[in-house]
């Protein structure tokens, strides 16, 4: 069984509904690994925990289908033995599709590696939120509001989306768009965005950061 790449690894969380957490609780691996390797960062996971890994998604994916759902997720075969195999020359994790997205040069990168491990936790949540069906109570013509649950399955799909771009954004720098914390009482918008989203900023370590920038830009 070959390892699994970055790329399976995050289209199968994504399909299942699985968060970093999630997998590396089940399996007992290191999450720090798990996200700088989905991430690119590094490779500090063995090849036998990747396969590991792989078969824990293909046991799930197996289950899930069990139940009705229709994963087609694979992860292709394994090479032949004693074959030689002409492959490309790429670095590592470059079959990716991604490009890049601006990070301020004062944010480390263990809060860069956190706040992609979040983002990824909030994505999944989000796949699970999507699936759900949308009911409205029955109006005069079978047209009414959304029903309670339906509303509250919105207002945490959004919230959660919203989330995703304040630490998204936060990660080029909130002196760009002349934002920091405030230390004060809550007057501005400004003020309520850091007040709801301020538990996500700490619990990555980018409010210290973006505080630091602050106090720089001002010296």
């Amino acid at each position: 069984m070959q390892p699994i790449t970055a790329q399976q690894s995050r289209d199968a969380r994504r399909e299942l509904g699985l968060s970093q957490a999630d997998v590396t609780k089940a399996l007992d691996l290191n999450r720090q690994y798990l996200s700088e390797f989905e991430t690119g960062f590094s490779k500090r996971l063995t090849d036998a925990q990747l396969r590991k890994l792989r078969a824990f998604y293909e046991d799930k994916i197996t289950e899930a289908n069990a139940n009705g759902e229709e994963i087609t997720l694979t992860f292709g075969e394994v090479e032949p033995k004693n074959i030689a195999v002409v492959k490309p020359s790429a670095p590592p994790q470059a079959a990716a599709p991604y490009r890049f997205i601006p990070v301020y040069l004062e944010a480390d990168q263990p809060a860069v590696i956190k706040t992609q491990a979040l983002i990824q936790d909030n994505d999944a949540r989000i796949a699970v939120l999507m699936q759900q069906e949308a009911t409205r109570d029955n109006g005069f013509f079978g047209t009414g509001d959304f029903t309670k649950v339906t509303e509250a399955t919105l207002q945490e799909a959004f919230s959660l989306m919203a989330a995703n771009y304040a630490l998204w954004r936060s990660l080029s720098g909130w002196p760009a768009l002349c934002l920091a914390p405030s230390e004060g009482d809550i007057t501005t918008v400004r003020d309520v965005i850091f007040a709801t989203f301020g538990e996500s900023f700490e619990k990555v370590g980018l409010v210290a950061a973006t505080t630091e920038i602050e106090e720089g830009a001002a010296a």
